[in-house]
């Protein structure tokens, strides 16, 4: 697809065949915290050949710009760490017991999918990468499916770009 095209249900269909649907959480800063540092683990390293015909998604998640971080990849997945984590513009560390909503897709925070459930996450990472398990946490089913969602964004503001929210703005840093 060219970009500043239009674009079709069957498009986005495309991109997201799957009617996930939106779930909302409760998790404290202490919680999300230990999220993002599994997260770093799972990231696509820099030295690993990505072979998308075999690729197996490891989870990796990605987060709304409220939420800022360094992944420091160390030298293996078991050593890699976030540093320097930012909630709503304040370091995690002064926000550990606070409770905030977040949202998941329905795949991830019900089913556990993609290594989301406390058990190794597999994919080609080493048996000592755990996942955290999500699927115990409070849930509130909100009914939408998210490719619904998004469609209508686009329907109603007629552009996905800078103005709208779709913009590179350094929210994850990834260093050695």
């Amino acid at each position: 697809m060219e970009p500043n095209s239009q674009i079709s249900f069957n498009d986005w269909y495309s991109v997201m065949p799957f009617a996930d649907m939106i779930v909302v959480t409760q998790m404290t800063g202490a919680q999300i915290k230990e999220m993002v540092m599994n997260n770093a683990q799972r990231i696509v390293r820099p030295e690993e050949a990505l072979d998308l015909e075999g690729y197996i998604s490891r989870g990796f998640l990605h987060f709304s710009k409220e939420l800022r971080y360094t992944i420091k990849l160390n030298s293996d997945a078991t050593t890699a760490v976030a540093q320097d984590i930012m909630l709503n513009d304040k370091p995690i560390e002064a926000q550990l017991d606070e409770t905030f909503n977040v949202a998941f897709s329905d795949f991830i925070v019900l089913r556990g999918a993609e290594g989301w459930n406390g058990e190794k996450v597999g994919a080609g990472l080493p048996d000592e990468v755990m996942g955290l398990d999500l699927t115990s946490l409070p849930k509130n089913d909100t009914g939408l499916v998210y490719r619904n969602e998004i469609i209508a964004f686009i329907k109603e503001h007629g552009v996905v770009d800078d103005s709208t929210g779709a913009v590179k703005d350094g929210r994850l840093q990834v260093i050695p």
